[in-house]
């Protein structure tokens, strides 16, 4: 019974769920046919983004992980309902192959196969060591250990981790509480948080990255998709093999995946550059631009940078960074500089944060 109800919650959470509230923020982007790909990612952005709008008050207010669970289960359930009436109405008025763009691999050659089949088999080697492979790491005493009491002593970074003794608020990390969604799946799966952390959510976090590279190498040879296939088998031989240090994104990517600075420097930059990239390429000097076509980028890109504020507050000058720089140069090149001002507004997560940050 209790494999039967992590199984279940998993498959619910990890999956289902992220697909239904992923029809939003799709349909926001304004393309006729959603790619799965697509709408899976951009739900667990939403439903990641939804979590620290609902965390950090309930974390500021000295509410009980119960709390937390109750207010974030009922919205993101009124979100899924909302996607699936979506979708609904959709196949009412045309088919399935119509709603979603399913990958063409009719055209495919020999050598694509081939690289693709590699790939797959990188891919599926990473996976598996790094669900049978441990690795220790002395983060895990402070953010695993937060994971562990909230979901144990139902509070929220109240508790000296270390010690287990009460004491005040641990201002430095409530605004980025990504430990508590591990406490969160923990919850309700009856799972040890340490067995979420170390053993799920890489199930989930490394294929949402290799999405994230997809879509970013989708998007730069749309015209030379032949490419595609062995840039993702690059991709992978970088992730293997660029542990060099203790330091880089890669030993953060494929042994500290739990944590919220891999997430940031894994998920949340990339998607945050093939936002960025697809923005670009919607206004381009002298191409029409038709009307509601970029606005849901930005609000895409509003929710990645929420979401950079559940991983890591510190994260969001990069974000900053990353985006200033990014979009004066597209006003510069397509002479929109309307695209600066937009970008003002999806980057009010992180002027917010980093606000309270200070004031804290």
């Amino acid at each position: 019974m209790e494999i039967f109800q992590m199984v279940t919650t998993f498959g619910l959470w990890l999956l289902v769920i992220p697909f239904c509230v992923g029809i939003i923020p799709a349909v926001a982007l304004g393309e006729k046919r959603k790619a799965p790909s697509t709408v899976f990612l951009t739900g667990w952005i939403l439903m990641l983004a939804l979590f620290q709008v609902c965390a950090v008050p309930c974390v500021l207010l000295r509410k009980t992980l119960t709390d937390l669970d109750f207010m974030y289960t009922v919205m993101l359930g009124l979100l899924s309902m909302i996607g699936v009436i979506i979708v609904a109405i959709e196949l009412t008025r045309k088919n399935v192959a119509d709603c979603f763009a399913f990958p063409n691999t009719k055209n495919s050659s020999k050598e694509e196969w081939l690289t693709w089949s590699l790939f797959a088999v990188l891919f599926v080697f990473q996976m598996v060591m790094a669900v049978i492979y441990m690795t220790p790491d002395g983060d895990d005493a402070y953010y695993v250990t937060h994971a562990v009491m909230a979901d144990e002593f139902d509070s929220m970074y109240v508790m000296e981790p270390y010690t287990g003794v009460v004491g005040v608020l641990d201002q430095r990390h409530v605004l980025a509480p990504f430990p508590m969604f591990i406490a969160l799946l923990a919850r309700k799966s009856g799972l040890h948080a340490a067995a979420v952390a170390h053993t799920i959510l890489p199930l989930v976090l490394i294929p949402l990255t290799y999405l994230t590279f997809y879509k970013l190498g989708k998007a730069f040879w749309k015209k030379e998709e032949k490419k595609l296939s062995v840039y993702m088998v690059l991709i992978a031989m970088v992730q293997m093999f660029g542990g060099s240090s203790v330091y880089t994104n890669e030993t953060f990517f494929l042994t500290r995946t739990w944590q919220g600075k891999s997430l940031l420097a894994n998920l949340i930059l990339p998607m945050a550059l093939y936002i960025l990239f697809m923005i670009c390429k919607k206004t381009e000097r002298g191409k029409r631009i038709p009307k509601g076509s970029v606005s849901g980028w930005y609000i895409l890109l509003f929710l990645v940078n929420m979401t950079g504020a559940l991983a890591s507050s510190l994260g969001l000058l990069l974000l900053l960074i990353l985006e200033g720089g990014f979009l004066l140069l597209i006003a510069l090149r397509n002479r929109h500089p309307w695209v600066v001002f937009a970008g003002v507004g999806s980057a009010l997560p992180c002027f917010l944060f980093i606000l309270l940050y200070v004031l804290l």
